[in-house]
């Protein structure tokens, strides 16, 4: 048997589409949910740890549906005295990440078009699946790569202003934008 990655399930979001437990989107949708109760970001966090420390300890099958996971979140919420929030806990869409480093080395050193085409194609794909959040990041790893500079030069700044375009204007064409987007 192939142990999953962290010791961690794997999640089965919808038909055909299981991907790595990701424990920011479970400490962002309990975050949401306490947020809206009253809960400090701490308390959620502190509570998201706790959830994500007994996926890791406790036997449970390789791959949970998003009902198994909200009724473990809800049992938690409710055996700590949180009932208003397990009342009203959602659990947020997956989210979705992209390397521009994995993109950049995948087009070559120089091959900006390249590197340009098949990040239209990520960002295409991407957006058009309900996400809660799309992190793109290794920009400044990426633009190094590209410009082929060690250090950060005046070329690297301009390369970088424009994959940053190209990334908002391929996200605000979408018609699903409304996710959050983080840029690292």
């Amino acid at each position: 048997m192939i142990a999953p990655t962290n010791f961690l399930p794997m999640v089965r979001h919808g038909v055909g589409k299981t991907l790595p437990f990701d424990t920011e989107w479970l400490a962002d949708s309990i975050a949401q949910s306490a947020s809206r109760e009253g809960y400090s970001l701490w308390w959620s966090s502190q509570v998201a740890s706790s959830i994500v420390y007994y996926f890791q300890k406790e036997t449970h099958p390789p791959i949970l549906s998003l009902a198994d996971i909200d009724g473990i979140v809800r049992l938690v919420l409710e055996r700590i005295g949180a009932q208003n929030v397990a009342r009203n806990f959602v659990l947020l869409p997956p989210r979705a990440a992209i390397s521009l480093s994995s993109l950049a080395m995948e087009a070559e050193e120089g091959y900006e078009l390249a590197f340009f085409d098949m990040l239209h194609g990520r960002l295409r794909n991407v957006a058009s699946q309900t996400l809660s959040t799309l992190h793109i990041h290794g920009l400044r790893p990426c633009v190094k790569y590209l410009c082929q500079k060690k250090s950060w030069r005046r070329s690297c700044a301009d390369l970088e202003a424009e994959i940053l375009d190209h990334i908002y204007g391929c996200v605000s064409a979408t018609q699903q934008a409304s996710f959050r987007l983080l840029v690292t």
